[in-house]
């Protein structure tokens, strides 16, 4: 399978039910977008989080394990609160500190300090951060499933949640807001037509993956993993995935959805891929992660992350039209594994991706991390690299 790097202009996009929607705008892109790789950090599934920052317990990793995880060890390790499940990062300059989503069944941020250079990737463990509701109660079991979290610029978490479309009563997808306490503020208004109904809306465990605010922190991204119901009757192993991105802006009475973008993700071999992440860069450029896990007839598996560079529009006008944005692939991270650390140049569950901290010279980085699903045979890998964007 070939990956055009070339950007190309579509005709103009998408559709939205009573909403303002966007058309492309035509042309060459502000910024050309390259990572370069510079260090990995990986912790063994399930590791203590206060020993995060002992060497003698990140040595006792396995790549891979021998002995897979039963589904009953995973859910204990869950419940133990052990380190793990990574599905977000958002990065806060002021402090230093990188805030990591866990997706587990304790509902909860790790707060880490990041030590970084040009050779060398350190975390080390500071706080726990529970998510709250708002009377400071933990959030009940089966209310949010945690997948993609933002920082606005009033120090407020933003975390998008898949919801629970199957389960009975059925949980609905939710963006919701956060205080640095880990408080429950508010939750943000979900178009009727992504909520999980008999054929349309989201689909169960496929919903609000990605979540990014823009730099100026008054527009928000967040978007589908898969597509909704009533775009496509599945996702095609030849032509790939069309899922949505939905933008919200800061209004008088709070966010609220104002456009929505379509977008492909790349075909497989046998399904295709899904859009796990985004990041905003900066003006109109964002940063999408593809990745797709496949197990094939040898028995062998196939792990492929990819990193993408699209331009949002800059105008909006009405368009029912399903054109999926332009899209320059930045960077397969197949190219770079055999760079990894010793023992683990190998692809994982890469789910998560934010800004880091400025290299000593100056320069842009940014981090991708892998959810290890509380599995033997999977690790919390971060992944950091030097960002450039001329």
């Amino acid at each position: 399978m070939s990956v055009s790097p070339r950007l190309y202009c579509p005709s103009p996009l998408v559709w939205m039910t009573a909403l303002i929607l966007t058309a492309v705008a035509c042309g060459a892109p502000p910024v050309e977008v390259s990572l370069e790789f510079l260090a990995d950090f990986n912790a063994p599934s399930g590791i203590a989080f206060a020993q995060l920052g002992d060497p003698s317990a990140l040595a006792e990793s396995a790549d891979p394990d021998d002995e897979p995880t039963t589904r009953a060890e995973s859910r204990q390790r869950k419940a133990d609160g052990g380190f793990g499940g990574v599905s977000a990062l958002s990065y806060d300059p002021s402090s230093g500190l990188l805030y990591a989503l866990s997706d587990s069944t304790n509902l909860r941020v790790f707060v880490l300090s990041i030590q970084l250079s040009e050779r060398s990737l350190k975390v080390e463990p500071e706080a726990v951060l529970p998510l709250l509701d708002a009377s400071g109660v933990p959030l009940p079991l089966w209310t949010v499933d945690p997948e993609g979290l933002a920082m606005a610029s009033t120090g407020e978490l933003i975390v998008s949640s898949e919801g629970y479309a199957s389960r009975d009563p059925r949980v609905d997808p939710g963006i919701f807001r956060f205080g640095p306490d880990g408080r429950l503020l508010g939750s943000l208004p979900i178009p009727p037509h992504y909520l999980p109904r008999d054929t349309t809306g989201v689909r169960n465990n496929l919903s609000f993956e990605s979540l990014t605010v823009s730099p100026d922190g008054a527009t928000l991204l967040a978007a589908t993993e898969r597509n909704l119901q009533q775009d496509e009757h599945e996702c095609d192993a030849s032509v790939g995935c069309l899922v949505r991105i939905l933008r919200y802006g800061q209004q008088a009475d709070g966010w609220q959805p104002i456009a929505e973008y379509f977008y492909r993700t790349d075909p497989s071999i046998l399904s295709s891929l899904g859009l796990a992440e985004l990041l905003w860069v900066r003006d109109r450029t964002v940063l999408t992660l593809e990745r797709g896990f496949e197990r094939l007839e040898d028995g062998s598996t196939l792990q492929t992350v990819r990193v993408y560079q699209i331009e949002l529009p800059d105008r909006l006008s009405q368009s029912e039209l399903q054109a999926p944005l332009a899209k320059r692939l930045v960077l397969d991270l197949d190219s770079v594994k055999d760079r990894f650390s010793e023992g683990f140049r190998r692809l994982d569950n890469y789910e998560g991706m934010c800004f880091g901290p400025q290299l000593p010279n100056g320069d842009r980085t940014l981090l991708i991390v892998s959810d290890d699903n509380y599995s033997n045979q999977q690790r919390t890998s971060f992944l950091a690299f030097r960002l450039h964007a001329d």
